[in-house]
């Protein structure tokens, strides 16, 4: 995916996310590249958050006169795109470890699903090879993706990403850790009806299950029916054998 990747734009033309927080000359374009400008920004947003860009909090940071070095225009406007969300969360893991000297380089794992192959993996590899020389994890592990019922993925576009139920009605007493029991890797349908129906065939096991062990040890006595433990293990090798 690295070698056959296209180009890769650092923003996105969206009112959300990370600002790209630069003021541009109405004149010829060009940003105006001022540190104490930059310095007032980063005041803005250690006291109102990043959102604060999008505001008219911002309007008073530029300083009274403000020129373009390039061409001597006097209007600015300010940069709405935003940073791309995966080359924000690719170089995120950078800007922790600078904060904490102690914190590990690598990651032992980073876990998302298999999207990521194209997204936050290749950005946080790419970010890290450029910065570093080596990747940023030992490995990474994508789980499979979470079905309907129709088999298509659950999606937040598609507003099928609550699974709200699990914890509801249909809750773990249902099934629902039942019901998600096997190789994560794998695609796995999941909806309250399919919960409900694990959950009734868990509970008639364990029920019947249940009702069988205690029926058969009803007068089951530890101190006379225990073997020792070394008669046990060579009964277990034998029966093994």
């Amino acid at each position: 995916m690295i070698a056959t990747r296209p180009d890769w734009c650092i923003s996105r033309q969206r009112v959300w996310g990370v600002p790209i927080a630069v003021f541009l000359c109405e004149g010829c374009g060009k940003p105006l590249n001022d540190h104490a400008v930059n310095e007032k920004v980063v005041q803005l947003f250690a006291r109102s958050g990043a959102d604060a860009w999008f505001t008219s909090e911002s309007d008073g940071i530029l300083p009274a006169g403000a020129k373009c070095p390039h061409c001597g225009g006097a209007k600015f406007e300010k940069e709405t795109d935003i940073f791309d969300v995966w080359l924000e969360s690719g170089a995120s893991y950078l800007a922790l470890v600078n904060d904490e000297p102690t914190y590990p380089w690598p990651s032992d794992l980073y876990l998302e699903g298999g999207d990521q192959y194209r997204g936050w993996f290749q950005s946080s590899l790419l970010c890290a090879m450029g910065t570093h020389g080596t990747p940023p994890y030992k490995g990474v592990v994508t789980p499979g993706w979470t079905l309907d019922e129709k088999g298509q993925a659950m999606s937040k576009s598609r507003g099928t990403t609550s699974i709200r139920w699990i914890f509801g009605s249909a809750g773990c007493g249902s099934g629902a850790v039942v019901g998600g029991l096997g190789r994560f890797q794998r695609r796995r349908v999941g909806s309250e009806q399919l919960m409900q129906r694990t959950g009734e065939t868990y509970r008639t096991i364990r029920n019947n299950l249940f009702r069988y062990v205690l029926s058969n040890l009803y007068d089951f006595d530890p101190e006379r029916d225990t073997l020792p433990f070394q008669n046990w293990k060579r009964s277990i090798s034998t029966c093994c054998v």
